[in-house]
């Protein structure tokens, strides 16, 4: 939680079924304190505000994103060694990957799949042109002393 920035796109991936929406990171995380009635209840934890909200119509079945072709175009990006994906090989989701960073392989697969059930892109080409910039600069940040 800690990598994320101010403009990250975040999909909210709902009861392990559907991507619902998406939206953007309004700020880095925040120190916070879990909420009442929560296993996080009085703990500490971290915030990261939200904005510009997008419900997607229809929602993005993983039936479809793990369906024949896109499946196997993922597959084929978890056994390259991509690390801290939310899906494995299998391909399935992995248990306990509650916020992880999507590379930009990943979203141009989940944005050729999100086309053949809505016709149009999950993410516009110039914002993944922004993302694949912002996801070099990282790259080349921690592999710098």
């Amino acid at each position: 939680m800690r990598e994320v920035q101010e403009g990250d796109v975040i999909l909210h991936l709902t009861d392990n079924d559907a991507i619902v929406g998406r939206s953007e990171a309004a700020s880095v995380a925040q120190d916070f304190v879990g909420l009442p009635n929560t296993q996080w209840a009085a703990r500490e934890a971290f915030l990261i505000p939200l904005r510009n909200y997008r419900q997607l119509e229809p929602p993005f079945s993983r039936d479809v994103f793990f369906g024949d072709p896109f499946g196997k175009r993922l597959a084929k990006i978890a056994e390259s060694g991509v690390r801290n994906l939310f899906f494995n090989s299998g391909p399935a989701l992995n248990q306990g990957a509650y916020l992880t960073p999507v590379p930009t392989e990943v979203l141009a697969v989940l944005n050729d799949a999100y086309r053949t059930v809505s016709g149009h892109a999950l993410i516009e080409d110039d914002e993944l042109g922004v993302l694949t910039q912002r996801e070099e600069l990282r790259r080349a940040a921690m592999s710098s002393p």
